[in-house]
């Protein structure tokens, strides 16, 4: 994305070659291969890149890189701030995912968008998303014969993912509808492997040479389709267009020496005594098999008797 906006600063006939030459290196933020992280917090680019719009209006465009969630250094805590700021300052934001759009990859950004609107100013409005645009970008993507790479494959596959259906347990329906909720675009792109001559290669500094030649195309019209003049998603504040992204009303409470809000782990929830855990469970399955007879009964009994069994041996 930084080499798109350098290489398109002045525009020209050459701005559709943006890609440089082949041995050409990456340059930018700082980056590397491997299991170790590189980025920590939010790094963002030193200098805006000025654009106009089709409109005529030019607008400054700044490019964020976060580091990923879940690694084996940051709290839950740390994870949640990073996307909720990352989310709160952007206008489009790029959800990096590995082969698929998983479960858990919903869960945590239910998560994340949950802690996002405890420090958005003003609440949220029911009915008006309070954020943006939220791309997806699925790498190393191979089930290209029911969904090619690209914007389009990946929007028919993300359309699938969030589908609500009759028979969907309510807990998956909630996250999708608060995912759908949260944000006024979703879309997602599908990539395919980079190629195992730069994923295996320690020396490989980011040269499209080394990249699997189906790789490029797919990339080119990947950061096209995000940064590109009739692309550009101008910043929004409470449904309005706004110099400044956002103003977190934690902001204040934080200079302060104020915390921001903590989600609680599982670990770090009040002990249940196990006698009211017990009750807790059985409970709701005794009046259902009281107020039901013949095979009905017969089912919640066996219910009620694995839930018991789970519950003493914890």
């Amino acid at each position: 994305m930084l080499r798109y906006l350098h290489k398109t600063a002045d525009g020209g006939a050459g701005a559709d070659k943006w890609l440089g030459p082949g041995e050409e290196a990456l340059t930018g933020f700082s980056w590397r291969g491997g299991k170790e992280r590189e980025t920590t917090g939010i790094w963002m680019w030193s200098r805006p890149f000025i654009r106009a719009l089709p409109s005529g209006e030019e607008v400054a465009v700044l490019l964020m890189d976060t580091q990923g969630t879940f690694d084996n250094e940051t709290s839950m805590k740390g994870n949640c701030t990073v996307f909720a700021l990352s989310t709160l300052l952007s206008s489009v934001q790029v959800y990096n995912v590995m082969t698929a759009v998983q479960e858990d990859d919903l869960q945590h950004l239910h998560l994340f968008t949950e802690y996002s609107l405890q420090v958005y100013e003003g609440g949220h409005q029911k009915g008006v998303p309070p954020f943006q645009n939220l791309t997806f970008l699925v790498r190393d993507w191979s089930h290209v014969d029911s969904h090619p790479w690209g914007n389009e494959g990946g929007a028919a596959y993300l359309n699938g993912v969030l589908a609500q259906k009759p028979d969907q347990h309510p807990e998956l329906k909630q996250v999708r509808e608060h995912v759908h909720s949260c944000f006024e675009k979703l879309d997602c792109h599908l990539m395919p492997h980079p190629g195992f001559e730069a994923t295996e290669d320690p020396a490989f500094d980011g040269r499209t040479s080394m990249l699997r030649p189906a790789f490029l195309p797919v990339l080119k019209a990947a950061v096209e389709s995000i940064l590109s003049p009739d692309k550009l998603v101008v910043k929004k504040a409470r449904a309005r267009a706004r110099a400044c992204a956002c103003r977190p009303r934690a902001r204040r409470g934080c200079a302060r020496g104020r915390s921001w809000p903590v989600f609680p782990t599982r670990l770090a929830l009040p002990p249940t005594p196990p006698h009211r855990a017990r009750r807790q469970c059985a409970r709701p399955v005794r009046a259902c098999a009281g107020e039901r007879g013949g095979a009905d009964c017969h089912g919640a009994a066996l219910l009620f008797q694995s839930l018991h069994c789970a519950v003493r041996c914890g």
